[in-house]
């Protein structure tokens, strides 16, 4: 033997073609689980190490032709409504990015519901070993802590976000403290002052608490912001508590612009709207493009390279992935005066009197 063992004298070594034992070291689903098994323990016994140069040259030639197809990766669908995981535009970002990322690498994307008649983290288990799908996306879940009994032993998987529960696979997300950190810094840059964080707790509880954490951190960054103590969930006392605290910015949602239309408000004039994750082609809302669709095919990137790499279950090291946001003006803030005005009441229903106060303040 070389000093340096070949795929070619691994193959004459078992009496096989040499394509063969390529195949295995790549985890082919071509050949026999069997198979693969016999040939990369040889590899292994023998100290045979991939030339990183040759699979350079072999990454770049693939990347000039089309793809063959290898196998199927499993999207693991655990939401009650099946068709709600989509109606996410973040989600259907992350979908949409890897669908395109792994069919440009020769692997198609297919959806398990866990909702389906009959369906238990068994029997997803048997399906998937039977159609030997090794790989698996975890998209968000519908809540934080939510658990998904499966047996990841067999498989390579990488999820979404922080929703699941236990958090113990490697991750792929948006970077949150860095969304903030842009988000805030364009709103000092534009002279708003009085910014309110318009998150539900148990919004804060599937980002991992970085966006409140990040903002509070942020506010003794920039001294030149007031705290505002965060809205009332019940929309009836959402006016009020805008005419009482003042705010001249709102942190929040995209579909949160409706409800403060729907108040009267008129956004930029009255109040700014600021969202954390906006979607340039298709709305004119100010805020942070998360990059859904590059977290989607980052996604698969790092699943492919497990699976190259035979890095399947559990990981002893959780790696989490973070995929920066870039900022969207929008129309929905503008430059303030300063010091900033102040906030005028609930349209057609404040009286004269209390809008003088309100100037005063």
């Amino acid at each position: 033997m070389t000093k340096h063992v070949t795929t070619r004298e691994i193959a004459r070594l078992l009496k096989l073609h040499h394509s063969t034992v390529s195949l295995a070291l790549r985890d082919s689903p071509l050949l026999k689980t069997e198979t693969k098994k016999k040939i990369q323990e040889a590899a292994r016994k023998l100290g045979y190490k991939p030339d990183p140069m040759l699979s350079a040259l072999s990454a770049y030639r693939l990347s000039k032709r089309p793809a063959p197809f290898h196998a199927v990766i499993a999207w693991v669908n655990n939401w009650p409504v099946r068709e709600a995981l989509l109606a996410n535009p973040v989600y259907r970002g992350y979908y949409e990015g890897a669908c395109q990322c792994a069919k440009k690498l020769g692997y198609d994307m297919q959806e398990f519901w866990m909702y389906e008649p009959g369906m238990t983290p068994r029997k997803l288990e048997t399906i998937l070993k039977a159609r030997n799908i090794q790989g698996m996306l975890l998209p968000p879940q519908r809540a934080a802590g939510i658990h998904l009994d499966i047996d990841f032993t067999d498989f390579f998987v990488v999820t979404f976000g922080y929703s699941r529960h236990p958090q113990n696979l490697h991750l792929i997300t948006n970077n949150h403290a860095q969304t903030m950190d842009l988000i805030l810094s364009k709103l000092v840059e534009l002279g708003y002052r009085r910014p309110a964080y318009c998150i539900s707790p148990s919004a804060d509880a599937g980002n991992n608490y970085i966006w409140l954490t990040r903002m509070l951190c942020l506010t003794e960054r920039y001294p030149q912001l007031c705290q505002i103590p965060r809205p009332p969930l019940d929309t009836k006392k959402l006016a009020k508590w805008i005419d009482k605290q003042q705010p001249d910015v709102l942190i929040a949602y995209s579909d949160s612009l409706v409800e403060i239309e729907s108040l009267g408000y008129k956004v930029p004039q009255d109040l700014g709207f600021a969202s954390l994750a906006t979607y340039p082609h298709n709305s004119h809302i100010s805020g942070a493009d998360q990059n859904d669709f590059l977290i989607g095919q980052t996604a698969v990137n790092v699943l492919v390279g497990m699976i190259n790499h035979q890095e399947r279950g559990v990981p002893q090291v959780p790696i989490r992935t973070m995929v920066d946001s870039v900022w969207f003006p929008g129309e929905t803030l503008r430059p303030q005066p300063s010091p900033p005005s102040s906030i005028p009441a609930k349209r057609g229903v404040a009286s004269r009197s209390s809008q003088t106060a309100h100037s005063k303040r």
